[in-house]
């Protein structure tokens, strides 16, 4: 049921945004990797679900699941509930033990959408994930235009070694660094992109 819904919702998005995707290559093919990427959209986390060739697991804010039909959609995309603005022990957890499993984990470490496409500072959330199990980080590039008929890109890039700081050592001074440098390749490709195209359409 998962692949056919992945399936079904690349039509939709190749369809509806003409979903165009780079560097899928970067996506490990086994073994746990954190995925994270910038937030322009609402469709960032099924359109991150669909390019990748493996089942993924990410968090929702828990508004979302009080819809059971849309609770019972997102499940099957592999959300789960997070409490925004709390530190929420359970749904942090529950992030670490995909990631230990040896899962897909999609994070998006701003914590919220950009309204202007501009990357915001980063929470120290994802460096928490990386630097904790022994993942590939694994950054995403997400430009385009979310409209109907527009076009959305998603740009997969190399993965970054975290592994110079012992888990054991990371302070919140260091995991704020650490979340910095894991963004700087967003922040490298999204200025580059700036500089060779036209700006997009504000995203809904």
């Amino acid at each position: 049921m998962y692949h056919l819904m992945r399936w079904l919702a690349w039509l939709f998005f190749k369809v509806i945004f003409r979903l165009e995707v780079h560097g899928r290559h970067h996506i490990p093919r086994k073994g746990p990797v954190l995925l994270y990427a910038n937030h322009l959209s609402n469709w960032d986390p099924p359109i991150l679900a669909v390019i990748v060739p493996r089942r993924v697991h990410f968090m929702a804010k828990e508004e979302l699941f009080r819809n059971p039909l849309l609770a019972m959609l997102i499940r099957a995309f592999g959300a789960f509930p997070v409490k925004r603005g709390t530190a929420d022990v359970g749904a942090v957890k529950r992030g670490l033990q995909i990631l230990r499993d040896g899962g897909v984990f999609i994070l998006f470490p701003e914590g919220h959408r950009s309204k202007t496409g501009k990357l915001g500072k980063p929470f120290p959330g994802a460096a928490l994930f990386a630097l904790k199990t022994e993942v590939t980080p694994v950054p995403v590039l997400l430009s385009g235009t979310y409209r109907l008929f527009g076009k959305v890109k998603v740009t997969v890039l190399p993965p970054v070694d975290v592994s110079s700081l012992p888990a054991g050592k990371a302070g919140s001074k260091q995991l704020e660094e650490v979340a910095e440098l894991m963004m700087e390749p967003i922040r490298n490709a999204q200025a580059l992109a700036q500089t060779t195209s036209p700006p997009t359409s504000r995203s809904t």
